[in-house]
C-alpha cells in the first residue's frame, strides 16, 4: 500500500512538470489547426500587392488564424490591411511590422459571426505598403486544402498561404499522450533497479513505440527514401530497380504526394494531427499506375537493413491499408527487432551491462530505432557483435557453437549495412585461441567469418559502382574523380582530413543528440548525457576487474581509429563535391558502433570504487528521464 501511494504521488508530480514544461514550451495545451502539410519557401510580395487565399479549415470552432512573413518584415515599417470572409460575416484587420513577433508572425482574432459553422473563409491581404529597399516575403506551403493562393489574381503553383489556426476546443489527444508520458516515466522510475534485462526492454519499448507513433511520418533523418527503399524490398525487389539508365523505385503517384520536407530547427509541424494523418491515410494506387522515381541513394544499401521494415510494411500490404499505417507498421518491426536484437546483446555482455544499458537507451539511438532508419539494425547487429566479441574475450568458457554462429553473423550483418565498420571485425583475432576450443578452431573459424564477410562485402561495392555509378549525391560528387584528386593531390587531402577532424567534433557530438532531420539539437541533453556515460564506464565496477592485455587495447585504439578514418573517407569519396576544403555530410549516429570499444578503453584506464549511488538504479532512472525529456522536447516541437 505504501509503494502504491508513492508511486501515486510521483506520477501527480510528474505529470504536474510534464505539463508545466510542454506550456512553457510552446501551444502544446492549446488545440490548433493548419492548412498547410509543411512549408516550403517564402514569396515575395511587392507594394500595392493584393494576395488571396480560399480557406477550408475543416473545423468548426476556429477561433483565430496566424500567418506568417519574413522575420526580416520587422524591419521595413510594413502595414497591410487583411479581410477575412465566412458566409455569417465579414471580419477588417488593418497590420503592421509592429505587431508581429520576432518571427514575422501576425495573429488575427476571429469574431463570433465569421467563426460561425460555414467550413470556408476567404483570406485577403491588400493595401500592401513597406519600405522597397527591403523585400518582405510571405510564408508559404504545400497545399493541404487544395487551393492555391493569388497574387494580384494570377495563381501561384502549388503554393498555399501558411495559416494556423487557433481552435476553442480542448486538445484531448495532447492531454492524452502527456498524461501517458506520466504513466510510463512512473512505471519505470518505480521499478528502477529489480531487473536490468527486463527493465531495458520495458524502456526500450515503451519509448520506442512513443517515438514511432506520435512523430510525423518522414520526421527522422532520409525516412522518406527509406520508406521507398523498404516498400520496394517487400514488393520481392532484393536489388533497386533500373529504369532508362537511372536507379530508383516504381511507387504509387499517391506515396510521392505524402513527401513533406524536414521541419526545420525554428518550426513547428502542422499541429493539427488528424488532419496531418488523414491527408497520409490514402491508398496507393494499383501496379498499372506506377511511376519511376529516380533515388539512387539508397540503391548503395544491400535488402538487408529493410528486412525488419519490409516485413511490416508487407503486412500492411496484405491488409490493404494505407500509406500512413504501412509506415507506421515498418516502423514497429523495425523497433521490435531492435529492441529483441539489443536485449539479448545485454544478456550477454559479460561486464559492464548497467553502462550498455544506459547507452542502448540514448535518445538519438531510440528515436532512430523507432523510424525506418537502415540504421536500426546496423545498431542491433553492432551490439550484438560487440558483447559476444566481450564474451570470447573475457569468459573462462569454451564459447558454444551457437554463440560462435552469432558473432559471425551479426559481425557480417554489420559489416554488409556499412562496410565502414569492417575494422571491428579484426578484433576477433585478439581472443586467446582456447575460447574457440582450440587453435586449430581459432584459425578455421576467424579465416572464414572474417573471409567471407570481407569478400562479400567487396563484392558487393564493385557491384554498386558498376550498377548505381559513383555519383551518388549528384552535382559535383564523383568516387572516382575525388580519388584521382587524393593521388595527386595528398597535401591538400590530408589538410582536408585534418581540418574536418579538427573543426567537426562538435558538429558531430551535437548532431548525435539531434532529431529530426538534423534540424532540433537537444541542448540541454548535448552537454549532461556524454558526461554521463563516460561516469558510468567509470563507475561501473561492480563486475569483476578484466584489464585487457595491451593488444587488445591497441586493437581497440587501432580499430576506432580506423573506422573514424573510412567514415570520413566513404563521405569524402560520395558526398563530397571534388577538391572541396571541408568533408561533407558526417553526423554522430555514423560513431555509434564505435562507443562500446570507446567505453571499454575509459573503463580500463580510469577505475573510481564507489558504493553509492547504486549504479543499476541509477542508470534505470537517468535513462528513463533523458527519454522522457528528449520526447517531450520533440513532442513540443512536433505539435
Amino acid at each position: 500500500m505504501k509503494r502504491l501511494a508513492k508511486s501515486f504521488i510521483m506520477f501527480l508530480v510528474i505529470t504536474t512538470i510534464i505539463f508545466v514544461y510542454a506550456s512553457a514550451r510552446g501551444d502544446i495545451m492549446h488545440a490548433q489547426g493548419g492548412n498547410a502539410k509543411n512549408t516550403r519557401e517564402f514569396v515575395t510580395i511587392m507594394p500595392g500587392d493584393t494576395v488571396s487565399q480560399i480557406l477550408y479549415p475543416k473545423h468548426t470552432n476556429v477561433e483565430g488564424l496566424t500567418i506568417a512573413f519574413n522575420p526580416e518584415v520587422k524591419d521595413t515599417n510594413f502595414t497591410a490591411d487583411v479581410e477575412v470572409r465566412s458566409a455569417n460575416g465579414v471580419d477588417l484587420f488593418h497590420i503592421s511590422s509592429a505587431q508581429m513577433d520576432i518571427l514575422g508572425q501576425m495573429s488575427l482574432p476571429l469574431s463570433k459571426n465569421v467563426q460561425g459553422s460555414e467550413q470556408k473563409l476567404d483570406l485577403v491581404i491588400s493595401n500592401i505598403h513597406y519600405d522597397s529597399r527591403k523585400p518582405v516575403s510571405i510564408k508559404t506551403a504545400q497545399p493541404l486544402e487544395n487551393t492555391v493562393m493569388t497574387i494580384n489574381k494570377e495563381t501561384s503553383k502549388n503554393a498555399a498561404v501558411v495559416v494556423s489556426y487557433t481552435l476553442s476546443s480542448i486538445p484531448y489527444l495532447k492531454w492524452f499522450v502527456l498524461l501517458l508520458l506520466a504513466v510510463c516515466v512512473t512505471w519505470c522510475l518505480s521499478f528502477a533497479g529489480s531487473n536490468l534485462i527486463r527493465e531495458y526492454a520495458l524502456i526500450a519499448t515503451l519509448f520506442g513505440l512513443l517515438f514511432a507513433i506520435f512523430t510525423p511520418i518522414y520526421q527522422s533523418s532520409d525516412e522518406y527514401v527509406h520508406y521507398l527503399k523498404s516498400q520496394d524490398v517487400a514488393a520481392g525487389h532484393f536489388i533497386t530497380p533500373k529504369y532508362n539508365g537511372y536507379v530508383g523505385y516504381f511507387v504509387s503517384p499517391k506515396i510521392l504526394d505524402t513527401e513533406v520536407a524536414p521541419v526545420e530547427k525554428d518550426e513547428k509541424f502542422n499541429p493539427d494531427v488528424y488532419h496531418f494523418i488523414s491527408g497520409s491515410s490514402v491508398k496507393p494506387d494499383d501496379l498499372s499506375k506506377q511511376v519511376f522515381t529516380n533515388q539512387p541513394t539508397t540503391a548503395v544499401y544491400t535488402f538487408i537493413p529493410y528486412i525488419p521494415q519490409a516485413i511490416g510494411i508487407k503486412i500492411a500490404m496484405l491488409f490493404n491499408t494505407d500509406i500512413w499505417t504501412a509506415n507506421i507498421f515498418g516502423r514497429l518491426a523495425n523497433l521490435f527487432t531492435f529492441v529483441l536484437m539489443s536485449t539479448y546483446a545485454l544478456k550477454l555482455m559479460p561486464i559492464m551491462k548497467r553502462t550498455f544499458m544506459f547507452f542502448m537507451l540514448g535518445p538519438i539511438i531510440m528515436f532512430h530505432a523507432s523510424s525506418l532508419s537502415a540504421d536500426t539494425v546496423l545498431m542491433g547487429s553492432s551490439f550484438m557483435f560487440f558483447a559476444l566479441l566481450m564474451k570470447l574475450w573475457f569468459e573462462k568458457e569454451t564459447m558454444s557453437r551457437k554463440e560462435k554462429i552469432l558473432l559471425g553473423l551479426s559481425g557480417f550483418i554489420m559489416v554488409l549495412c556499412k562496410f565502414t565498420y569492417w575494422p571491428l571485425i579484426l578484433l576477433v583475432l585478439l581472443a586467446p585461441s582456447a575460447r574457440l576450443g582450440s587453435k586449430k578452431e581459432f584459425i578455421r573459424f576467424s579465416s572464414i567469418f572474417i573471409g567471407i564477410t570481407t569478400l562479400t562485402v567487396a563484392a558487393w561495392n564493385l557491384f554498386v559502382m558498376s550498377y548505381v555509378g559513383d555519383a551518388v549525391a549528384g552535382g559535383n560528387v564523383s568516387a572516382s574523380k575525388q580519388l584521382s584528386f587524393m593521388l595527386s593531390h595528398p597535401a591538400e587531402t590530408l589538410h582536408v582530413f585534418t581540418v574536418s577532424l579538427d573543426h567537426g567534433l562538435s558538429e558531430w557530438v551535437q548532431m548525435y543528440n539531434t532529431f529530426g532531420f538534423l534540424s532540433t539539437p537537444l541542448k540541454a541533453i548535448l552537454y549532461i548525457y556524454p558526461i554521463v556515460i563516460v561516469l558510468l564506464a567509470i563507475l561501473d565496477h561492480q563486475d569483476r576487474p578484466l584489464p585487457l592485455h595491451k593488444f587488445q587495447v591497441w586493437g581497440l585504439r587501432v580499430s576506432v581509429m580506423a573506422v573514424t578514418f573510412l567514415v570520413m573517407l566513404s563521405l569524402y569519396l560520395t558526398w563530397t563535391p571534388v577538391g572541396y576544403q571541408y568533408i561533407y555530410g558526417v553526423q554522430g549516429r555514423y560513431f555509434i558502433p564505435i562507443i562500446p570499444p570507446l567505453l571499454l578503453l575509459i573503463r580500463q584506464h580510469f577505475t573510481l570504487q564507489v558504493d553509492k549511488p547504486s549504479i543499476p538504479i541509477f542508470a534505470s532512472r537517468a535513462a528513463t528521464l533523458f527519454l522522457a525529456y528528449s520526447f517531450l522536447f520533440w513532442f513540443a516541437k512536433m505539435f
